[in-house]
């Protein structure tokens, strides 16, 4: 069997991107570790064959983007959009799809809209996965409940535990304003991944079920009308463009 190896050339930011340039070394095996032929198409497309018993796929990359935008692994903290770092063969893209993550530092989580069951990350399709980003870290946690369900509110930040809770009331007001104007609930939890740091990255990047906000630490210190606008922002966009086309 013969199967196309695609890594997407697009996620956020309205334009092409190349993602496999971050791939160091990619291989292929069938189920009893013997090499399969793999055919490089282009930079971010490989043609698989002999693959009718099953295939492991291997490969090697490596990101450090400080945004919501990119990828990013370091002493700090892992952050991933699955459609920046996992390639889905063309013929299964419709597929269940599972992640495990393991190996993870001491005092480490994870958070991710996905389903889990353990440290297995469940989804229906390739679309879902690739839309759904990843925070591995000793992030803070708040939940709370409000109009159309649950939300978690995940924090990567220095001073964390201080900030957390001031942007609490002000998130529950945004939530609660957005939904009764939409008059519509088309998800039973969600999720708000924060980062902030003295990188240069920033910005917010709208998902189904979640959204991924990064912002320099400074532009919290006085006020949050920042972050609270970015939020806002970022929340409507799960009608639109989420959900309205």
């Amino acid at each position: 069997q013969v199967h196309e190896l695609q890594m997407p050339v697009w996620d956020s930011l309205y334009q092409v991107r190349d993602f496999s340039q971050y791939i160091n070394w990619i291989r292929a095996e069938d189920h009893v570790g013997h090499p399969l032929p793999l055919q490089a198409l282009n930079p971010s497309r490989w043609r698989l064959e002999q693959a009718a018993k099953g295939a492991r796929v291997t490969y090697q990359m490596f990101r450090d983007d400080p945004d919501p935008f990119g990828a990013q692994l370091n002493t700090r903290h892992a952050f991933f959009n699955p459609a920046q770092v996992l390639l889905y063969a063309d013929d299964l893209r419709g597929s269940k799809t599972s992640v495990v993550i393991r190996h993870i530092p001491s005092g480490w989580r994870v958070a991710t809209p996905l389903s889990s069951a353990g440290d297995v990350y469940n989804s229906d399709n390739y679309d879902q996965l690739a839309d759904s980003p990843i925070e591995i870290s000793n992030f803070e946690e708040r939940d709370f409940s409000a109009p159309c369900g649950r939300y978690r509110v995940i924090m990567d930040a220095q001073d964390a535990a201080t900030l957390l809770p001031k942007i609490m009331s002000p998130i529950e007001q945004i939530v609660t304003s957005a939904s009764k104007w939409m008059n519509d609930c088309p998800f039973q939890q969600y999720m708000f991944i924060y980062h902030l740091s003295s990188s240069p990255g920033s910005g917010g990047m709208e998902h189904a079920f979640a959204t991924a906000i990064t912002l320099p630490a400074q532009d919290t210190t006085n006020d949050l009308a920042t972050i609270t606008g970015v939020t806002a922002h970022e929340f409507f966009h799960l009608w639109n463009v989420k959900r309205i086309r």
